[in-house]
């Protein structure tokens, strides 16, 4: 290796293995996901910070401070998450010695405290996999609930008995916004369809399509009365005069 090339390796070195070791300890215990979850941006964005501001320090010749930075935030970062372990063993410990009754599906399983009438629970399957329910966002519920209700009715079922429970009174009309067509969305996604469009075309790609459909399904040409009227609903539906 090159002098130079091994000057800097010496000099980066340290900060790799603290900043392996802080994202270690930022990371440590907090549940993963795919999509987007607001502590672990958080906790990236902190991390993201630290590299930062060491990388800033040894650009203008500051490696102590650099090294002090990082060595200063390690204690910090410890004890988040020495946090973050006692919060998750607190929740299984709870889940394991106070008596509940379960409602469990191949996808989810709810935890009844057989005392209180607290639920908790966590997912089996799916995009949550591992996630504690009472862990999850409001939002994040409803994606849930959106995803078993293409795989699984009854873990839907289960699902919608926990946020019956332990969510506001307008879960369900919040649902409903995010995930129900109503009857002009779907009517126009079948006048798409049926001319052979997809949501965006304009004015004249309807026209281009109704013509081209027209002449080939008009009574005249050979079509029938009934294909020529669903084309027409179509084009109407789709150019509101």
């Amino acid at each position: 290796m090159p002098p130079i090339l091994s000057q800097i390796w010496d000099m980066l070195l340290p900060l790799l293995v603290i900043q392996g070791l802080a994202a270690y300890l930022l990371f440590k215990g907090v549940p993963r996901r795919k999509k987007y979850h607001p502590e672990l941006w958080a906790r990236g964005m902190v991390l993201c910070a630290l590299c930062a501001g060491q990388y800033y320090a040894v650009y203008i010749g500051q490696m102590p401070a650099a090294f002090g930075v990082g060595v200063l935030a390690l204690p910090v970062f410890l004890r988040l998450a020495q946090n973050t372990e006692i919060k998750r063993r607190r929740v299984e410990q709870q889940s394991v010695t106070t008596p509940t009754n379960k409602l469990e599906t191949p996808f989810i399983i709810v935890r009844v405290n057989a005392n209180t009438r607290a639920m908790n629970g966590e997912v089996r399957q799916g995009t949550f996999t591992g996630m504690h329910l009472e862990q999850l966002a409001a939002d994040d519920l409803l994606d849930l609930l959106a995803e078993l209700r293409k795989v699984d009715q009854r873990s839907a079922s289960v699902l919608m008995t926990y946020l019956d429970h332990t969510q506001l009174d307008d879960w369900r009309a919040r649902f409903r916004a995010r995930f129900t067509k109503t009857k002009e969305q779907m009517a126009r996604e079948e006048a798409l369809q049926i001319l052979g469009l997809k949501e965006g075309a304009s004015d004249d790609d309807v026209k281009a399509a109704y013509r081209r459909l027209m002449s080939r399904l008009h009574p005249d040409a050979g079509g029938t009365d009934y294909l020529a009227a669903k084309v027409n609903m179509a084009k109407d539906l789709l150019l509101p005069s």
